[in-house]
């Protein structure tokens, strides 16, 4: 679970929050539950299996981190089903 540790993820309801530093700056971004059943594999909604996923799908999360990280948003930016395409 080293990804996940170092981004400081949680499961939060269906989605997974996490933190990731993008040209210096450290921001939130938020995963949900579907993508990560959808595109990781998650086999259900449980926060041990969202993270599980999450971890599985470290490379394309942060290559999805990358191309967000100019997002403007007030508080976590969301990762959905089109960062992942």
């Amino acid at each position: 679970m080293k990804f996940t540790k170092a981004t400081q993820a949680q499961a939060r309801g269906d989605a997974v929050v996490f933190q990731l530093e993008t040209a210096g700056v450290t921001r939130q971004f938020e995963i949900s539950g579907d993508v990560l059943r959808r595109r990781f594999g998650a086999a259900n909604e449980t926060g041990a299996e969202l993270l599980r996923a999450f971890e599985s799908g470290a490379q394309a999360i942060q290559e999805a981190v990358h191309r967000a990280q100019w997002v403007p948003a007030d508080g976590a930016i969301q990762l959905g089903a089109g960062d992942f395409e």
